[in-house]
């Protein structure tokens, strides 16, 4: 789960920040995109994986022949949808990624369809968002209190494995992930980003010269 979660975060901000920079007019960008989708409806061969994807999320927790690759196909429409700039929201899509690949998952377990279809809906958006009790509330709430330990435990994990990345880039903290003292200030987890990709100080940066 957390695997999947870095992988939609990383491709949508890392597609979106490269069509902003080869394609800076939003109208093309936007025509692209939505070229790139009837690609990908064609290969994908149906209809299932365009829209928000209500049915599929529903399908997913009672359906033994799901295919396997749903979760993937739904992921890569989304990322392309919201990379070029067009504004549907991602929490649709997202519990329709985790409740196909939680479906898929509970097969190889052998576990029931329904729970795994609900742990990942819950814990995808939870790692992807840095929500985990929130979701975790919600997953109780839709589905009942039996769930609510195996979501709590999959979404914290899942979401401690995702490190300091989301879908909200403007997202703020005010203690890492894993432990420690506050920050100093309360930082955007986009600037969490910025000072990960910078460069360590060379030998003037430590006092020398």
């Amino acid at each position: 789960v957390a695997a999947v979660a870095v992988v939609f975060v990383e491709l949508m901000h890392r597609l979106k920040k490269l069509l902003e920079q080869r394609v800076p007019w939003l109208p093309v960008r936007m025509a692209l995109g939505g070229a790139t989708v009837v690609v990908l409806w064609k290969l994908a061969g149906t209809d299932d994986y365009l829209g928000l994807g209500v049915p599929g999320i529903l399908r997913a927790f009672q359906d033994p022949a799901l295919p396997v690759p749903a979760f993937a196909w739904k992921l890569a429409f989304t990322v392309v949808t919201l990379a070029a700039g067009f504004l549907g929201g991602e929490v649709t899509p997202l519990f329709f990624i985790g409740a196909a690949l939680g479906n898929v998952l509970a097969r190889l377990l052998g576990l029931p369809l329904d729970l795994g279809a609900a742990v990942g809906m819950a814990a995808l958006f939870a790692a992807a968002a840095n929500t985990p009790l929130a979701l975790s509330i919600m997953a109780v709430e839709l589905l009942g209190a039996n769930v609510l330990p195996h979501v709590a435990i999959v979404a914290t994990v899942a979401y401690l494995l995702t490190g300091h990345r989301g879908i909200y880039p403007s997202q703020r903290i005010a203690r890492m992930k894993h432990g420690g003292p506050l920050l100093e200030k309360i930082v955007a987890l986009r600037e969490l980003a910025r000072e990960d990709r910078a460069p360590p100080p060379g030998p003037e940066g430590r006092g020398g010269g």
